[in-house]
């Protein structure tokens, strides 16, 4: 059965539990020139402005059911990374830390988002959003951090570092977004295995 809350009886039986459907609520998609690149924003909902970072290998459509939520609070943006999903890959960016915080600096602009925003960061998008954050605290009104690290002296995980290698991070990304992986890892989510294997996306 679909049902939002495992029950006692269901933990009894040794039920797998599986998540509602996801029904996002009504959105739409828009393109917007970052750093002279486009990259496709998800906007829902009206009120203050909330900027959402997704996690990888994972796109924008992570924050469905966040967003389904908190939409009718918060004007809900959530953009996919540059080389993933519905962005296209820009081969001139800087993949650094450094790379990234600017990016996200010049998110909200072309937006057209009010400062300040509130941040809501997962995986990656943590060390990503939090790296801008700590350099332009005045233009945050909160941060929510879900599972994520952020620490000047981390270097990734070998993972992340292999992504970093020219070559052989592109090859590894490919390997791990195939359609049976990506679809093995999201089991659960509520995100159907159409979804999988959208990531061209080298980290530094």
């Amino acid at each position: 059965r679909l049902s939002g809350k495992a029950s006692a009886g269901d933990a009894a039986r040794g039920t797998r539990y599986h998540p509602p459907p996801v029904c996002p609520p009504a959105r739409s998609f828009v393109q917007v020139s970052v750093q002279s690149h486009p990259v496709h924003v998800a906007v829902s909902g009206e009120g203050p402005p909330a900027l959402f970072l997704h996690g990888v290998p994972d796109t924008a459509d992570l924050w469905d059911r966040v967003t389904q939520g908190r939409h009718r609070d918060y004007r809900c943006d959530a953009p996919d990374f540059q080389g993933i999903h519905r962005s296209a890959r820009n081969p001139d960016f800087d993949y650094s830390f450094e790379g990234y915080a600017a990016w996200v600096y010049a998110l909200p602009p072309a937006l057209g988002l009010q400062e300040p925003i509130t941040l809501v960061v997962h995986d990656w998008g943590g060390l990503i959003g939090l790296a801008w954050a700590c350099r332009h605290p005045q233009r945050i009104a909160s941060i929510v951090v879900l599972n994520t690290v952020f620490d000047p002296r981390y270097r990734g995980h070998l993972l992340a570092r292999l992504w970093r290698l020219p070559l052989v991070g592109e090859l590894v990304m490919k390997a791990l977004s195939r359609p049976p992986l990506m679809a093995r890892g999201m089991r659960g989510s509520g995100h159907p295995p159409s979804s999988a294997g959208a990531t061209e996306h080298p980290f530094p």
